[in-house]
């Protein structure tokens, strides 16, 4: 059971975006925004560019530019959705035309949005659009003897629950959600600590050695890897 200190999920973990946006100073404005709302943010301008985005981490959210280099907004999606991708994506395109429209819906986009655009609009779709339930999948994840259940923001080792404050379960979270995905100091600090006075490196080492202290017992294999010199991981 997690302590309650007022806090949501929403504000334990940013919602990560990427954005691809071939015009420079359209993305920097949308990206400029997202930031000040308090999410983390990857912009790229190529569509070979985003898909290598997407095979390296995961993200929340994708808005997609419909005619970008490298391979179109409409491509992007279609594959990433055949690679399993299930986060919501809003297309960006230029063209005020349906059988653009249905061309991006059909390639698995959730909403669209015509440039010209006003921020307030593009705000109100991003926000509908993380507030959309997840498509039903095995919500429980697991890991050995560990179990994490986000719908009650709940951990248990070996059946027993364990009590972990927001930030070790915010923590725990995103390295199983991510396995074998290697994430840095500053990329965990900016992703559950970007609107804490208190985040510092020494805040987050502390946190996960408790959080290694309450899930590691003596002969278990180690819960979460520190990479000398580039940050944590979990391994499965």
């Amino acid at each position: 059971m997690i302590k309650s200190t007022g806090w949501s999920q929403s504000q334990l973990i940013m919602p990560k975006v990427l954005v691809l946006e071939d015009d420079k100073p359209v993305a920097e404005m949308v990206a400029d925004w997202l930031r000040r709302e308090h999410f983390v943010v990857d912009v790229t301008h190529d569509g070979l560019e985003a898909m290598d985005f997407l095979r390296a981490g995961t993200y929340d959210l994708l808005i997609l530019d419909l005619s970008v280099p490298g391979k179109d907004g409409i491509e992007v999606c279609n594959l990433y959705r055949k690679n399993g991708g299930h986060s919501p994506i809003l297309m960006l395109t230029g063209r005020d035309r349906i059988d653009q429209r249905v061309l991006g819906l059909d390639a698995g986009a959730d909403d669209y949005l015509t440039k010209p655009f006003d921020l307030r609009e593009l705000a109100s779709r991003v926000k509908a659009l993380l507030r959309r339930p997840p498509i039903a999948t095995t919500r429980v994840m697991t890991l050995g003897d560990i179990e994490l259940d986000p719908d009650s923001h709940s951990v248990r080792k070996g059946g027993i629950e364990v009590e972990l404050f927001p930030k070790e379960y915010a923590i725990l979270e995103l390295l199983m959600r991510n396995p074998n995905q290697v994430f840095s100091p500053e990329t965990l600090l900016s992703r559950l600590w970007a609107t804490d006075d208190n985040a510092t490196i020494d805040a987050l080492r502390q946190t996960i050695l408790r959080l290694r202290r309450k899930l590691e017992k003596e002969g278990d294999k180690p819960l979460i890897r520190t990479i000398r010199g580039v940050g944590y991981r979990i391994e499965t």
